[in-house]
């Protein structure tokens, strides 16, 4: 039955296609029964690290080389590199062996591996593997490199072992097994961890792929982006892309390891970023990430540029502070009251425990295996599913803020429709009062001749009940045009002859303060889509009766009237008292107190921006302002108000418009 297991294995794994050489352990390097060997320490092996390629043509001149034990920490581990491990292995034959036996290396990504046997002094090539070679040209044609090798005749055998790497990590530790022992204790359990790894990370993926579908928020599709990254990353260090598709034209898939982490480091900053709405929250936040994301595709084109020892280098070099960035960048957000961005945290520390395994396990600092062999893959499971739980709470989180939005909004509408009926009751009740004190100054005016002193009392009532009056009225406009309870007839309206009518309207009171106004127009008609009463006596009045308000006596008033584009363009520019920058802000906000007086004392209502604002999103235009206050006397000062409209022909049909909130 465990032959039949063998077998069955090795036709479906496509193992043994081209089975040659032979070799097993001595008494430094025996085999226990039914077991393996790993050989990872210096006193094991005699090494020569060739960073010239001298060997490559001809391996018989590594005989006349002085081999050494060069290797740090008793690990076969060198990090990245575009070199060539040679190790060298004296191993004894016996008489009862099995008639199989594998070579299985530590590390899935490396180009070539080939295994040299030393006959009468010269090397012979015994079995070979790697992403740069053909599936038919390999010893097993399987995931990761494996060597298979049949039993030689008993007595002492030496091997050379070269282990080539072109921009990937290069680890000469292996591990020797028998045949039957490497595909029921190795080969299966790999097949079937591999399998729920990606099983879990393709569900993982789907589910989220689905979610955006359905949300259409863009982090869930980044977190696919994510994990396709780190499957491809993976699969690529494990030889399954060698295995699957060979690529033998560049040395393996492995050439392209810094295009596969460049692109995982870019799609994590794009989930991290969208993850915390950095762009809106967090702006500084979102300039280290694209800062980041930029340095990330640096790797991408040296590679493409045929660099890829300097993409890998680049890539090692930021992997620190990338993730210093990510463990830092949850904590502020955190402690800024974005609670899922603790799953960030923990998903990170968490995935750094798992790569310090792994480490530790290179450099022999923990023992070799199940778990400390597949910590990779495990710490990559948990820090995916964390984070997918990291979503699914900012999902509810989002959900709960909507909710929360809309009970409010509902509130503040009920609250709204309270406070303008409560507005308008107010406002018609002291209407009738105040007409009637107003009808009855004016009559006792008239009908008498009061002294001066009393005269001059009626007068001042008459003022004060003339500016109530024009309070009310305001405030009945405004809630009229913010509920949409008026209807506006928009009919083209020529503005040259607009303006012209404005300066007769306001000549009387530039005359009291002897102010001079300066009106630039086109030759040319312009007109504009809109309802005349709101034009004239809301829109231009507001400005001017502000720019003659807040102009000293003497002073002079510009208002320009010219085409941009598809727009007319209208300014008023004063050479006033100017407005202090923290009102700016607050001009057309009916809720703020911003009405001043005036040079000569002239008093307002503080509405006349706020309805003139509205009335020209009404129109389909756009209102701004710039002002200058004086430092110290002397300085200049002023305030321009710029009104933009669109352009209409002459000719234009009348419509209806009806205006709402």
């Amino acid at each position: 039955m465990r032959s039949l297991f063998f077998y069955i294995l090795s036709f479906f794994a496509s193992v043994f296609p081209n089975a040659r050489g032979a070799l097993y352990a001595q008494d430094a390097l025996r085999l226990p029964p039914q077991g393996r060997l790993d050989v990872r320490f210096e006193n094991q092996v005699s090494t020569i690290l060739d960073k010239t390629g001298a060997f490559h043509e001809n391996p018989d001149q590594l005989l006349t080389q002085e081999w050494t034990q060069n290797i740090a920490r008793s690990s076969l581990n060198m990090g990245y590199s575009n070199a060539t491990l040679w190790v060298r292995f004296r191993l004894m034959a016996e008489p009862a062996l099995a008639p199989r036996l594998v070579i299985s290396m530590k590390e899935a990504s490396l180009n070539r591996v080939v295994l040299y046997e030393l006959v009468e002094g010269r090397l012979l090539r015994r079995a070979q593997g790697g992403g740069a070679l053909h599936s038919r040209d390999r010893s097993i044609n399987s995931l990761g490199i494996h060597l298979l090798l049949e039993t030689p005749p008993p007595g002492p055998h030496e091997y050379v072992l070269s282990i080539q790497a072109m921009g990937g990590v290069l680890d000469g530790a292996f591990t020797l097994h028998e045949a039957n022992s490497w595909i029921a204790h190795r080969m299966t359990p790999a097949l079937i961890f591999q399998g729920v790894f990606y099983g879990l990370l393709f569900a993982l993926m789907i589910s989220n792929a689905l979610t955006f579908v359905i949300t259409r928020q863009r982090v869930h599709l980044y977190y696919v982006a994510y994990g396709f990254c780190v499957v491809s990353t993976v699969a690529n260090f494990e030889g399954i892309f060698d295995w699957l598709m060979p690529w033998p034209a560049v040395g393996g898939w492995i050439y392209l390891a810094p295009i596969f982490s460049s692109c995982l480091a870019i799609s994590l900053f794009l989930m991290l970023k969208n993850f915390y709405e950095a762009d809106a929250r967090f702006p500084r936040l979102a300039l280290l990430f694209k800062l980041m994301i930029a340095i990330n595709i640096l790797p991408i084109i040296f590679t493409i540029l045929g660099f890829s020892r300097a993409a890998s280098q680049l890539i090692n070099i930021q992997i620190i502070p990338a993730t210093i960035l990510v463990v830092a960048s949850g904590w502020y957000v955190w402690r800024e009251g974005f609670r899922p961005a603790l799953y960030m945290i923990i998903a990170r520390l968490l995935m750094l425990a798992f790569t310090a395994v792994i480490i530790m396990k290179l450099y022999n600092l923990v023992p070799s295996n199940t778990f400390t062999e597949y910590a990779f893959h495990i710490g990559t499971v948990l820090e995916m599913m964390i984070v997918y739980f990291g979503l699914a709470h900012r999902m509810k989180n989002l959900e709960s803020q909507k909710d929360k939005a809309e009970q409010n909004e509902r509130l503040a509408t009920v609250r709204l429709d309270w406070f303008n009926t409560l507005v308008r009751v107010i406002t018609h009740d002291m209407s009738t009062p105040i007409s009637v004190i107003s009808t009855s100054v004016d009559l006792e005016l008239r009908r008498h001749q009061p002294s001066s002193s009393l005269k001059r009392n009626l007068e001042r009532i008459q003022r004060a009940v003339n500016q109530q009056h024009d309070l009310l009225g305001h405030v009945r406009e405004m809630i009229a045009v913010t509920t949409g309870k008026k209807t506006l007839h928009c009919v083209p309206i020529e503005l040259q002859g607009k303006l012209n009518g404005l300066l007769l309207n306001f000549a009387e009171r530039m005359e009291a303060k002897q102010i001079r106004v300066q009106l630039d127009k086109p030759e040319e008609p312009l007109y504009v889509l809109a309802e005349a009463t709101a034009l004239e006596h809301t829109i231009l009045s507001n400005f001017m009766s502000n720019a003659i308000k807040f102009s000293q006596p003497g002073g002079t008033i510009q208002i320009q009237l010219l085409e941009e584009g598809e727009q007319a363009v209208i300014r008023f520019r004063d050479q006033g008292i100017g407005i202090p920058p923290d009102l700016i802000d607050k001009l057309f906000d009916p809720t703020k107190a911003t009405s001043r007086p005036g040079t000569a004392h002239e008093n307002g209502t503080g509405f006349g921006l706020p309805i003139a604002q509205v009335y020209i999103e009404q129109f389909n235009g756009t209102v701004s302002v710039s002002s200058q206050v004086a430092a110290q006397e002397g300085d200049p000062s002023g305030t321009t108000f710029e009104i933009r409209l669109p352009l209409c022909a002459a000719e234009a049909d009348g419509r209806e418009t009806r205006i709402s909130a």
